[in-house]
């Protein structure tokens, strides 16, 4: 008997086209519950945060801009100081303080340099994406979207920060006009000096660091000698807290004083040791060299040159015994106006 081929062909056809079925609607079952997912998270998650870091941002703007002025806000916000979290507004008066140090100048040379317009004009701009996201959101739940499935998954489980960084940036550089004055011809002997034209260049300048806009000087908030005692009090107590919990053995109360500390104190002249006992050595160095550093703090402003230079001679007298020489160096420090506490002298 002949073989049926186009039986067996229309067999397999029938069966492909059964798979295929099968496949496109399990396909689409699952790209109706990514878009689900993706729908649900966009207005579960990602809008109602949105709303909220929006609504925050623009109060730290408005409570920086009353206390700091339109400008000192204007950079916070753009350069990404004001993000929405509610920390903002305490992290930016913890740095600048009572902006004592501030430059206008150089703060609206660099605002006018990167263009960066107004707050409305940002907030604008971030409301733009999140309304773009809206959109492929309802394009994927109304079936009008055909992204691929990864880009959907990538939707849904890493939701994309809404921010406005790398729209209405400025540039790295500053720039500036400059002038050249023409310059007429000459001629000295045999030598002859061609005439120059006036000539008008623009040229590339960087733009003011943060350090050069609000200075850099130590603030009284950050460095422990110019807080308030109470402030003092509190901030010692939890280092000494801390050594204990570092160094004191729980059974005896007996502080096993680091092995460093204990060489540097067996360093010292003797009358420096009669000072101040080991344990109490030891504390303040790690007081000064380890917790406030881990807390952003320093012990002290950096010194000016004259007590740098005291310090120096002061550890070669002490080291030969010359007490004469001590007393007469801390005298004139006094006489200049030191207070010598400060600088633990």
């Amino acid at each position: 008997m002949a073989i049926d081929w186009g039986r067996m062909a229309r067999g397999v056809a029938t069966g492909y086209l059964s798979a295929k079925i099968a496949n496109t609607e399990a396909n689409d079952e699952m790209n109706a519950n990514i878009a689900e997912r993706s729908g649900l998270n966009f207005y579960e998650n990602t809008l109602p945060d949105f709303l909220t870091s929006e609504k925050t941002r623009k109060e730290t703007f408005s409570k920086v801009s009353a206390q700091y002025g339109p400008d000192v806000a204007t950079y916070m916000d753009r350069e990404k100081f004001i993000t929405g979290d509610p920390n903002d507004y305490k992290n930016i008066v913890t740095m600048l303080g009572s902006n004592e140090g501030l430059n206008e100048t150089k703060l609206k040379a660099y605002l006018e340099a990167v263009s960066a317009g107004t707050y409305a004009e940002r907030a604008e701009r971030r409301v733009s994406k999140i309304q773009n996201r809206e959109k492929t959101i309802m394009g994927l739940t109304s079936g009008s979207s055909k992204i691929g499935n990864m880009t959907a998954e990538l939707l849904v489980e890493k939701p994309e920060t809404m921010t406005d960084a790398g729209v209405g940036a400025g540039p790295v550089m500053a720039t500036e006009t400059v002038t050249t004055p023409a310059v007429e011809g000459s001629q000295v002997g045999p030598v002859i000096t061609e005439a120059v034209p006036e000539k008008t260049e623009t040229k590339e300048i960087p733009l003011p660091t943060y350090e050069e806009i609000f200075g850099d000087a130590d603030k009284a908030e950050t460095t422990f000698l110019k807080m308030k005692r109470e402030d003092k009090v509190a901030i010692k107590k939890l280092s000494n807290t801390e050594f204990d919990q570092n160094f004191e053995t729980k059974l005896t109360g007996y502080v096993d004083v680091p092995e460093m500390y204990e060489d540097a104190y067996d360093a010292l002249p003797e009358k420096e040791q009669k000072k101040v006992t080991l344990e109490q050595y030891a504390r303040q160095r790690y007081f000064e060299e380890v917790f406030l550093p881990a807390q952003g703090y320093s012990y002290a402003p950096p010194p000016p040159q004259d007590i740098i230079k005291a310090r120096t001679l002061l550890n070669y007298y002490n080291s030969i015994g010359d007490d004469n020489m001590v007393i007469e160096i801390k005298k004139r420090l006094v006489n200049e106006g030191y207070d010598l506490t400060d600088y633990n002298l």
